[in-house]
């Protein structure tokens, strides 16, 4: 990839510090201890606190899941998707699949290339809550078409 394409970004590390937070999803889910067990063991997240009825969870920086129990049954798994961006091309989203598959449950399915250039691991925890990981598609899968569109839309430097 050039080397000023806007996507490009260093691969973070897990930031444990503790700072304002402008996103995270809270999940109510049947059995934290399984849930963080598929976070951790099976997609890369560590677990930053461990707290009576809240289990708070980073996989890198902005991108924390708060899991707490859930007191009734469970309803129907939500049909919305929380996307997590890896980072550009080079990421590890088989590595990661593979781990998940490994761990097992939850469900995992293979990456794939989307229209608009990035590839996506679609994952779905115990309880049914769906995590997309997605980054830059490597650049021999790149859509020449889309590619010139965001060309169009980017201003020149």
């Amino acid at each position: 990839m050039a080397q000023d394409s806007p996507f490009e970004v260093p691969t973070p590390r897990v930031d444990t510090s503790i700072y304002a937070m402008p996103f995270f999803a809270t999940l109510s889910v049947t059995d934290r201890q399984t849930s963080t067990r598929w976070y951790v063991d099976g997609l890369d997240f560590v677990v930053l606190a461990q707290l009576p009825g809240l289990t708070h969870l980073r996989r890198w920086r902005y991108q924390d899941v708060l899991l707490i129990p859930r007191a009734e049954p469970a309803p129907p798994a939500p049909s919305w998707r929380i996307r997590l961006t890896c980072s550009a091309e080079g990421t590890d989203l088989d590595g990661l699949a593979a781990r998940a598959r490994q761990h097992g449950g939850g469900t995992v399915e293979e990456p794939v290339i989307t229209p608009w250039n990035t590839r996506d691991l679609i994952t779905r925890d115990p309880d049914g809550f769906t995590l997309v990981f997605t980054s830059l598609a490597p650049p021999n899968e790149q859509s020449q078409k889309w590619r010139e569109r965001l060309d169009q839309w980017t201003p020149p430097r």
